[in-house]
């Protein structure tokens, strides 16, 4: 084992956690029947940190690298040891749960041998780092303030959950105590870099974290975001049936997290929707921690590193933190960036297992890595340097082997940067929809320039770390000259920039928060207007992309009800589609047979889908517009209106005012039409001639 007594002692507080979680697994095994609940818990308890304790025990880096790459790569562990019997035919979850559960207890263990060998008594250990835990006086003041933030926030969520529709979003609904509790949760943060303790500053962090985002998870009932069903039901198709639904949609040839998903469901018995509906919280709790340790092994302080966490948390509202492919594919990618930074050669390799499970769960990410990780190499940073070739054999090994399906939705999308960075999302709607992409914009160009502006500081202070920085922060622009990803690069884009972005203004911002009384107040209320046009970015659009529970069951009983083939038409977005793989018949007869027959589908390449947006339904003419629409259909149309409908189509300015409770009367009044499904919220018709299911 490589390194003195610090890494020795990391290496058995490591050993312990592994062999704690292997227990974990076993309990959740012999408690599988009998106490389903405690059963998942402790299995996700396994999941999480098993497999990365196991292995992270034998790297000997950083204690901060060591805590961020503990999940990522057990998420690594867990995507790969899914998605390769999945794909070889051989799905049998509990047995490789057994086998894995084997496999990080013995090589615990070993870790903890290791540890003994060295004279290094695990429990003499555990207690001197107990005994280590000392909160300076100055840092008393931030830590009782991250606790007042932290209950103003808890104490705001039943508050949240019964907010009013504001078109300005949550920031303007929520109640006193969430505005509050997100103003003195940055405050305490601010106290606590000033103080310059690394354990306040990142447990102020983790507070900014859970304050500013953990509502996406905790004040709701069901997972945000409309479009997190249709991962649902490609992750609930393959628990269902063991195999993938072949070339139904691209999600079958990118099937890693899904792979995950039915595999922790599998065998703990946990429902996909609890899980979605903590990704979010989880999500962004591990991207500040990356940030944080990718900082220190740049070389930052613990201050400074947690200021890098928290400029990549307060300028990630870009929503990509749900139940999704991309979510988990940041994480990844984060931990392999980590990995290649290493300066040692054996920890370096272990890049390859979360780069591999990457490269089977999203289809932009591990392009623009192996890119990074070929300039990186490039730069003599990551050594060997071959390994950036390996990476990039892997990633175009699997585009190969995928090419036919790549093809059909087009590899490149033109050389026009203007064009590819142009968004999906339309230019009209209300002044609340307005002044949220105001702030959007706003965020994103504000963190690019600090980026630019820092840069030329980091050059002055050592060229080499600056490219390498600038490496980070700025590589993912070329993407834009060869995809706009359905309307999404520019959103990639940020994404990806955000880590490095925030490497290069985390040190200089730290050290003016540590400096006068006077530059610390102008850094402070940098962050705080950064920080409020992020959550306005992020929250803007809480009414409008929410999903009532009540959508939610009609689209599930939709699916199971009506039998295939039938479209299951939308007159609007904003609909829980595909929340079950009973979708899958119906994708096979058409794969846009839940697409909106008038607006804008955030799903789609194609932008306005039919000649009906715009329409207020006010004449005959209108409904005769909706019905060439439907007779020109080989299968009967269950169309779908609903209230949040409603709300999208005013916030984007999809139809008029009215239009869609005026096609309502329309439909009632029409002779034709049948009302199917008349539940609060949300009404289904059938299109006339269509037999009842």
């Amino acid at each position: 084992m490589a390194g003195g007594p610090g890494c020795v002692g990391q290496t058995a507080v490591l050993g312990v956690l592994g062999l704690l979680a292997a227990a974990a697994g076993i309990c959740s095994l012999l408690l599988a029947g009998m106490a389903p609940w405690a059963s998942a818990w402790l299995l996700g308890l396994f999941l999480l940190a098993g497999p990365g304790a196991a292995i992270t025990a034998h790297l000997g880096v950083s204690r901060a690298a060591a805590t961020a790459l503990v999940v990522p790569l057990s998420t690594s562990v867990v995507v790969l040891v899914a998605t390769v019997p999945l794909l070889l035919g051989t799905w049998r979850p509990r047995t490789l749960l057994v086998l894995l559960v084997v496999a990080v207890a013995a090589s615990s263990t070993a870790a903890v041998q290791v540890s003994r060998r060295y004279g290094l008594d695990v429990l003499e250990l555990v207690d001197a780092l107990l005994s280590a835990v000392h909160v300076p006086r100055r840092a008393a003041a931030p830590l009782v303030l991250t606790g007042i933030a932290v209950t103003c926030w808890a104490a705001s969520l039943p508050g949240i959950r019964r907010a009013g529709t504001s078109d300005y979003g949550l920031l303007a609904a929520a109640p006193w105590s969430f505005r509050v509790a997100l103003v003195l949760a940055l405050a305490a943060f601010v106290g606590a870099v000033r103080g310059g303790r690394g354990a306040p500053s990142v447990l102020a962090l983790l507070a900014v974290v859970v304050v500013w985002r953990g509502a996406t998870s905790a004040a709701v009932s069901v997972p945000m975001y409309p479009w997190t069903y249709k991962h649902i039901g490609v992750a609930d198709y393959v628990l269902r049936n063991g195999h993938l639904a072949g070339d139904v949609d691209i999600y079958n040839q990118w099937p890693g997290m899904f792979a995950a998903a039915a595999w922790f469901s599998a065998v703990s018995h946990a429902g996909l929707l609890q899980v979605a509906r903590f990704t979010p919280l989880v999500v962004h709790v591990l991207l500040a921690l990356l940030v944080l340790a990718l900082a220190r092994r740049v070389g930052c302080s613990w201050p400074a590193a947690s200021t890098a966490g928290l400029i990549a948390e307060a300028c990630n509202w870009v929503g990509q933190d749900y139940f999704a492919p991309q979510a988990v594919a940041m994480l990844l990618a984060l931990a392999v960036l980590l990995l290649l930074l290493s300066s040692r050669s054996g920890v370096v390799w272990w890049a390859l297992l979360p780069f591999s499970a990457l490269t089977v769960t999203h289809q932009l990410t591990p392009y623009w890595l192996a890119g990074l990780a070929v300039v990186l190499a490039l730069l003599r940073v990551v050594r060997p340097w071959w390994i950036s070739l390996v990476m990039v054999l892997i990633v175009v090994g699997y585009l190969l082997l995928h090419l036919d399906y790549t093809n059909r939705l087009g590899l490149f999308s033109g050389f026009d940067v203007l064009s590819n960075a142009q968004s999906n999302i339309s230019s009209g709607g209300s002044p609340g929809r307005h002044f949220t992409s105001a702030a959007a914009r706003g965020t994103s160009l504000a963190l690019w320039a600090a980026a630019a502006g820092c840069a030329i500081w980091w050059w002055r202070q050592s060229r080499r770390r600056a490219l390498v920085l600038a490496a980070a922060a700025f590589s993912p622009f070329p993407l834009l000259a060869v995809q706009n990803y359905g309307g999404e690069a520019i959103f990639r884009v940020l994404l990806y920039s955000l880590a490095g972005c925030a490497l290069l203004v985390g040190e200089p911002c730290a050290r003016l928060l540590r400096a006068s009384w006077a530059r610390a107040a102008s850094a402070a209320s940098a962050l705080l207007v950064l920080g409020a046009l992020a959550l306005q970015a992020y929250f803007g659009t809480w009414f409008v992309y929410r999903v009532s529970p009540v959508d939610l069951a009609v689209s599930e009983r939709l699916l199971e009800d009506v039998p295939p083939p039938a479209y299951l038409s939308m007159v609007s977005p904003m609909w829980p589609v595909r929340p079950t793989g009973a979708y899958v018949p119906f994708a096979e007869f058409d794969s846009a047979f839940d697409s909106p027959v008038s607006g804008y589908d955030p799903a789609s390449t194609g932008g306005i889908t039919t000649s009906l947006a715009g329409r207020d339904f006010s004449t005959a003419a209108d409904l005769a517009a909706l019905d060439e629409v439907v007779s020109a259909r080989s299968a009967p149309t269950y169309l779908i209106i609903s209230e949040q409908m409603e709300v999208y189509s005013d916030y984007f300015g999809v139809s008029p005012h009215g239009s869609l409770g005026r096609l309502r009367a329309a439909l009632d009044a029409s002779g034709g039409w049948q009302r199917v499904v008349d539940e609060p919220g949300v009404t289904v018709f059938r299109s006339p001639g269509a037999a009842a299911p």
